[in-house]
């Protein structure tokens, strides 16, 4: 989600209303939208493609930058890095309130709690979406070191889709093969799926695609009919969707890298004219992420404060598929009235929310 770089086509614009679309699935993860009927749990499989797009296109645009320059990526990586911190810092204002709640730093006098704040900012999360960022930037920074090295870089990225694949696989290894895993919840987080341990897996799947042999590879793409690759990343979505419901359990994660790698193809094959709406659009991919996070817990508290219920949600009150469009609603007005007053001198701070 982090601004990415123009290239020379309009390639660029493509991967714009991908994010965008993306950014609405991952909204549809924390409203359970597609929770409920029968039809909507086909649909459901598809939102955790999102993140792992995200990844990919934040570091893909990144690396075809430091690749053009590469004695300057240090000074580059620099640049991203601030970009990524900026980021973090703002929202990090903003959920205050949610973070105290939830991890009530700064207790402890003898500064326990303040070097878990630095850990949580580094490895694990201190509010909701913030381990994307540390995750990212993290991710960013070992690949940029060792990008010059390519035998060095290719165990890299070997090693880290193999720890991609063995998160996602924990559950059906044998107990001795979980072991490594329990290790990894207690240094991090339970859900590792939400740590450096995925993001360096999908960053490096960034790095691959930023090379001239898949540059070209997209290129080729755009020259060819974009609906062929379109009819491909639809079939291959449904079967994704087919076995997440009727297929094997293990062949989901092969499933969502084959799927990323098809998205962010389709997306290059497409030409698309800039216009104020597309980059319009690429700002409000990050604004939608995070806003959606403070509108559902704002929600929640106002709801159990009126039904005096302890465990209801926006959506446990209207309905999944209801309390997503009115969340989507939110995030759309709110995000419309950011970037609006980001064009004037006296409120241009919002800007850095973006």
């Amino acid at each position: 989600m982090i601004k990415m770089v123009n290239l020379n086509t309009n390639v660029g614009n493509s991967y714009d209303l991908l994010k965008f679309i993306m950014a609405l699935l991952i909204v549809a993860i924390h409203t359970n939208a597609f929770y409920g009927p029968w039809f909507c749990t086909w649909v459901q499989p598809v939102v955790y493609i999102a993140v792992p797009v995200f990844f990919v296109l934040s570091s893909m645009f990144f690396f075809v930058k430091v690749r053009k320059n590469i004695s300057q990526r240090f000074s580059i990586l620099k640049q991203y890095l601030k970009r990524i911190c900026t980021l973090y810092c703002f929202w990090f204002i903003m959920n205050i309130p949610f973070i105290q709640k939830n991890h009530h730093y700064f207790i402890d006098a003898g500064g326990g709690d303040f070097v878990r704040l630095i850990l949580d900012i580094l490895l694990r999360y201190t509010y909701s979406g913030s381990w994307f960022f540390s995750s990212l930037a993290f991710a960013v920074v070992i690949y940029t070191v060792f990008l010059k090295f390519k035998y060095v870089l290719n165990c890299i990225l070997t090693c880290s889709v193999i720890l991609l694949l063995y998160i996602s696989w924990h559950d059906i290894l044998p107990p001795d093969y979980v072991v490594f895993y329990g290790w990894l919840q207690t240094v991090l987080r339970e859900e590792l799926s939400l740590t450096i341990c995925s993001s360096l897996g999908w960053v490096g799947i960034g790095v691959w695609f930023s090379s001239d042999n898949m540059q070209k590879i997209i290129i080729k793409a755009r020259n060819n009919k974009a609906v062929l690759w379109l009819l491909l990343s639809l079939f291959s979505t449904i079967l994704y969707v087919f076995n997440c419901s009727f297929g094997l359990k293990w062949l989901n994660i092969i499933l969502i890298i084959v799927l990323t790698c098809l998205y962010v193809i389709t997306a290059g094959s497409m030409k698309i004219k800039q216009n104020k709406t597309l980059y319009k659009l690429r700002k409000m991919s990050v604004l939608f992420f995070m806003l959606h996070f403070i509108i559902i817990f704002t929600s929640s508290f106002i709801i159990k404060r009126i039904t005096q219920l302890e465990y209801v949600s926006l959506a446990d009150y209207v309905g999944f598929i209801p309390g997503y469009l009115i969340v989507l609603s939110i995030c759309y007005i709110s995000s419309s009235i950011i970037l609006k007053l980001s064009g004037y001198k006296r409120t241009r701070w919002l800007s850095l929310s973006y």
